[in-house]
C-alpha cells in the first residue's frame, strides 16, 4: 500500500492490486471520494472472478478492453474490464507526494505507464504506453475511478455538448439530453438499476463535477485532444452495494475495443513510439 499526502488531499493505492487507488481523501471536508471496499484488500485480484463480481471500489484502469471481445482482426480474445485490473504493478519511483508505475501486458505486447502527483487539492494523473511488439498495438482505455455519491450529488458536465448515448442492454442506443444543472443518481436509474452514458466532447477543455448537497466537490477535467470520449456509469445498487458513479475519460465511444475501432475511435502505437494523455482533479466547496 502506498500513502501520498499533500494540502488538502491524500491518497492510497495499491500497486499489488493492479495499481488500484483505493482511497481519494478531502481532508479540508473530511470526505471520501472513491468507493471503498467492505473488506481489506490484499494482493491481486481473484483472476477467475469478473470484474463485476470483485471489488467494486476504487479506481481502476481499462485496457485493453472494457467489455469482453476479440483483438480486432485477430482470433484472440480480450477479457472483462482488461487485464490491468488482475496483475500486480510495478513501481518505479516513489516520493511523498507522487508515484510512478508501470504494468506489462500479458495477452498484448504493451506497456502501461502511470504516474499520480498531488499538489494542493489536486491529483494529475500522466499516462503512457507503448508496445514491444513488431506490429501496430490498437487499444481502448478508460479511467474507471468509482465515486461513491450521497445523497444529493449532483453531477455536472461540462464538455460542449448536452447530448449523451444511453446504452441499453440489447446494445442499442438512445439520444438523451444530460440537464445542465446536472443530475443526480436518481434521476436516471432507479434503486437496483444501472445506466451508461457516452458522449463525444464538443471542446477542448472537458470538465465534470461531483458536488455534493453542501457544496463539496471534486472535479475532473482532461483535453478532448489528449482524450475524446467521455463515459459515465451510474449504478444505484444493482452492481454496486451502494449508490456510485464512474466516470470515465476514455478514447472510444463503446465498452468494446472491437466496435470501438469499428467506429475509428480506438488507439494505436507502433513499434518505437508511444502515447501519452493526463487527467486532472481538485476538490474543492465548503460545508455550510
Amino acid at each position: 500500500m502506498i500513502y501520498l499526502e499533500a494540502e488538502g488531499i491524500a491518497l492510497t493505492m495499491m500497486p499489488e492490486r493492479g495499481g488500484k487507488i483505493t482511497s481519494l481523501f478531502d481532508t479540508d471536508h473530511d470526505r471520501e471520494w472513491l468507493e471503498r471496499s467492505d473488506h481489506v484488500l490484499v494482493g491481486p485480484a481473484d483472476v477467475e472472478k469478473s470484474f463485476d463480481e470483485g471489488d467494486m471500489c476504487g479506481w481502476d484502469e481499462m485496457l485493453p478492453t472494457i467489455s469482453p471481445c476479440h483483438y480486432p482482426g485477430a482470433d484472440l480474445e480480450l477479457l472483462d474490464h482488461g487485464e490491468l485490473w488482475r496483475v500486480a504493478w510495478d513501481v518505479t519511483q516513489q516520493s511523498s507526494n507522487a508515484v510512478s508505475t508501470r504494468a506489462q501486458g500479458h495477452t498484448l505486447p504493451y506497456l502501461f505507464e502511470r504516474t499520480l502527483t498531488l499538489d494542493a487539492r489536486s491529483l494529475r494523473v500522466e499516462y503512457r504506453v507503448s508496445t514491444s511488439g513488431v506490429d501496430d498495438l490498437t487499444f481502448l482505455w478508460a479511467a474507471h475511478p468509482l465515486f461513491s455519491l450521497q445523497p444529493g450529488t449532483r453531477i455536472i458536465v461540462d464538455s460542449g455538448s448536452r447530448s449523451f448515448d444511453l446504452l441499453h442492454d440489447d446494445g442499442s442506443r438512445t439520444l438523451v439530453s444530460w440537464p445542465q444543472i446536472g443530475v443526480v443518481i436518481s434521476d436516471v436509474a432507479d434503486v437496483g438499476l444501472g445506466q451508461k452514458f457516452f458522449a463525444r466532447a464538443q471542446k477542448e477543455h472537458v470538465a465534470v463535477s461531483l458536488t455534493d448537497a453542501d457544496g463539496t466537490r471534486v472535479n475532473l477535467g482532461w483535453r478532448s485532444s489528449e482524450i475524446p470520449w467521455l463515459g459515465i456509469w451510474m449504478d444505484n445498487c444493482s452492481l454496486s452495494r451502494r449508490p456510485v458513479a464512474a466516470i470515465e475519460a476514455t478514447n472510444g465511444p463503446d465498452d468494446s475495443l472491437e466496435a470501438s475501432t469499428l467506429a475509428g475511435q480506438s488507439w494505436t502505437v507502433s513499434p518505437g513510439f508511444d502515447r501519452q494523455w493526463s487527467v486532472e482533479l481538485n476538490t474543492c466547496g465548503a460545508r455550510t
